[in-house]
C-alpha cells in the first residue's frame, strides 16, 4: 500500500492508495467494524485497531479508513515516511463467542449524536479528552512569494499572501495586487478590497487574544484536489467545516495548541491581482494559475491563546518573527479534530447506570407435536403405519433437493406450522348460560353470506351478568336483541 495522509500517532484517518478492480475483493470489502488492522513496515508493526468505517473511495486506488482510536506511539516509526512510501496493512476479522453470563441478556447501543454528546458526555467534566486527527495541512512557508512568474517551485500555502506583482521595467496594465491581497487586518498589513467581507473581517495569521485565522494556497488549478482540510476546490468536501475542532502544531518541535471549536468558515478561490495586454490599452487578468490563491478564513468559537507554558502564536498584530520558520519562529501547521471516547477511558462511567437486560428461565421441557399426517383411531395404537410426509424431492437420479425450485437462498422444506403440546389443565368441553356468540352478517340483497365465519380477531362474544341465570329466550325487534334469562 503506498500511504497517502494520516500515517503517523494522533491521527485516526488513513488515506492510501491500494487494490482496486478485481484485485483482492476480500481486502476491499473488510473495512467495517468487524475488522482490526495492522500496519507493517521492515520489521516494525502497529499494535491492532478497530476499523470504524471506510474502504475504496472510487477515486482510483484511493482508500479511506476511520479507525476508532487514534494511532498511538507504536505508530511513531511511520512518522518519517515520505507520501508514496509503501506499507503493509494486514486486515483481520474479530471472533466473539458468549460467555455463558450473558446468555439470556442483551445490550443496547447508543449512537454517538448531539443528543449523546450533551447528555452523556458533557456532564463528565473529570473525563479527559482524547482527539484524534481527522487531517492535517502543512504549511509552506509563512509569506507568500508576490512574483513567481510561473515558478512552480514558489507555490503552496502560507499565511501572507500580498498578491502577484510581476513588477516588470515596463508594464501597459497596472497590477490590481493591493486590492487582492490577504495579510491580516491591523498591523499585519490589510485585506484586500476585493475580497470578501467574511475574509476581510476574519483572515489573519494565528494571533494570541484573536478569534478568528486564516491561511491560503497561491498557485491553484480550477478544480485541483487541496488536500484532506480544503478538499478540491468548489466542491465543499474538505475536512475543515462549521463543527469541527482544529488545533496548531509547532513545526519545529511539535507541541500542541490548545482544541478549539470552528464557529464558520469561508472558502474560495480568487485572483491575486496580476493583469496583463491584450491588445493595445486592453488589459485583463492573468488566467495563469499562479495569478490564482484558495483562501480559507475561520472563525473561532474563542480567541487563541498559550497551552500553559506553550505558546507559538504571534504575540502581537504583525509579530512576523514568532511565526516565520526563516526567522526561528513556530510555522503551526493546522489540523481538523475529533473527539474520541475509547474503550480505555474509564472516567466515562456513572454510580446508577442504565442496564437493560433479560434474565433466563429456568429450562422447561417443551412437548411440542408437530403433525405429519391424518388423524389415526386410537384403537390402531401400535400398529404400523406409513405416514405420507417428506423433507426433500428426488430427481430420479440420485439428486436431492430441499429448497423451492432447487435454487440459491430459497426457502427449505420444513415441519409443517400445525404444533401441538400438553396442556397444564385437563381439556374438556365448557358449558357458558350467560354468553352469545355470533357470526358475520347475512344479506340477501348482495348475496353476503358469512354465516360461518366465527373470526376470533374481532368482538363476536357477549356475556351477560350471571346473576339472572342463563339465556332462555331470544327475541329480535328491528335492530335490537331482547334476551330473556
Amino acid at each position: 500500500m503506498q500511504i497517502e495522509t494520516g500515517f503517523e500517532p494522533d491521527f485516526i484517518r488513513l488515506e492510501f492508495n491500494g487494490p482496486s478492480g478485481v484485485n483482492n475483493l476480500p481486502f476491499q470489502e473488510a473495512f467495517t467494524s468487524e475488522h482490526l488492522l495492522v500496519i507493517r513496515f521492515g520489521g516494525s508493526r502497529t499494535a491492532e485497531y478497530r476499523i470504524a468505517s471506510g474502504g475504496p473511495t472510487g477515486a482510483g486506488s484511493l482508500y479511506e479508513v476511520l479507525i476508532d482510536e487514534p494511532l498511538g506511539e507504536d505508530a511513531n516509526f511511520l512518522s518519517n515516511l515520505a507520501q508514496g512510501a509503501t506499507v503493509s496493512i494486514n486486515v483481520f476479522k474479530e471472533v466473539k463467542e458468549n460467555k455463558p453470563e450473558f446468555e439470556g441478556r442483551f445490550f443496547v447501543k447508543i449512537n454517538k449524536d448531539f443528543a449523546f454528546q450533551e447528555n452523556i458526555i458533557k456532564p463528565f467534566d473529570a473525563m479527559q479528552k482524547v482527539y484524534g486527527v481527522l487531517g492535517e495541512q502543512r504549511i509552506n512557508v509563512f509569506l507568500q512569494s508576490s512574483n513567481t512568474e510561473g515558478n512552480g517551485n514558489r507555490f503552496g500555502w502560507n499565511y501572507q499572501d500580498p498578491g502577484e506583482d510581476d513588477d516588470p521595467w515596463f508594464e501597459l496594465c497596472g497590477d490590481d495586487f493591493a486590492k487582492e491581497k490577504v495579510m491580516g487586518f491591523g498591523a499585519w498589513g490589510g485585506n484586500g478590497s476585493n475580497k470578501s467581507e467574511n475574509t476581510r473581517e476574519w483572515y489573519n495569521p494565528p494571533t494570541n487574544g484573536e478569534s478568528s485565522f486564516g491561511f491560503g494556497c497561491a498557485g491553484v488549478g480550477g478544480s485541483d484536489y487541496l488536500g484532506p482540510l480544503a478538499g478540491d476546490i468548489g466542491q465543499s468536501n474538505g475536512l475543515l467545516q462549521p463543527g469541527v475542532m482544529v488545533r496548531f502544531i509547532d513545526s519545529r518541535n511539535g507541541d500542541k495548541s490548545n482544541v478549539y471549536g470552528v464557529e464558520d468558515v469561508e472558502a474560495y478561490r480568487s485572483r491575486r491581482g496580476k493583469k496583463i495586454n491584450v491588445g493595445i490599452f486592453n488589459c485583463k487578468p492573468d488566467p495563469d494559475d499562479g495569478n490564482h490563491m484558495y483562501t480559507l478564513a475561520v472563525k473561532l468559537e474563542e480567541p487563541l491563546g498559550p497551552n500553559g507554558n506553550i505558546d507559538f502564536f504571534a504575540k502581537f498584530q504583525g509579530d512576523r518573527n514568532s511565526l516565520d520558520k526563516d526567522r526561528g519562529g513556530s510555522l503551526p501547521h493546522v489540523q481538523v479534530l475529533e473527539e474520541v471516547i475509547g474503550a480505555g477511558n474509564r472516567t466515562l462511567t456513572s454510580t446508577n447506570p442504565a442496564i437493560f437486560e433479560t434474565e433466563p428461565r429456568e429450562a422447561v421441557d417443551l412437548d411440542l407435536y408437530y403433525q405429519a399426517s391424518d388423524a389415526f383411531p386410537i384403537n390402531e395404537h401400535g400398529v404400523e403405519k406409513t405416514l405420507d410426509w417428506h423433507n426433500c424431492y428426488s430427481y430420479g437420479n440420485g439428486v436431492e433437493s430441499n429448497r423451492i425450485r432447487d435454487d440459491y437462498n430459497q426457502p427449505v422444506i420444513d415441519k409443517g406450522p400445525i404444533v401441538s403440546a400438553p396442556l397444564d389443565e385437563p381439556y374438556g368441553e365448557e358449558r357458558k348460560p350467560n354468553g352469545l356468540i355470533y357470526s358475520g352478517i347475512y344479506n340477501s340483497n348482495s348475496n353476503i353470506n358469512n354465516l360461518n365465519q366465527f373470526i376470533q380477531g374481532l368482538q363476536i362474544t357477549k356475556d351477560l351478568n350471571p346473576i339472572y341465570g342463563g339465556i332462555k329466550k331470544l327475541h329480535t325487534r328491528d335492530t335490537d336483541l331482547v334476551t330473556f334469562c
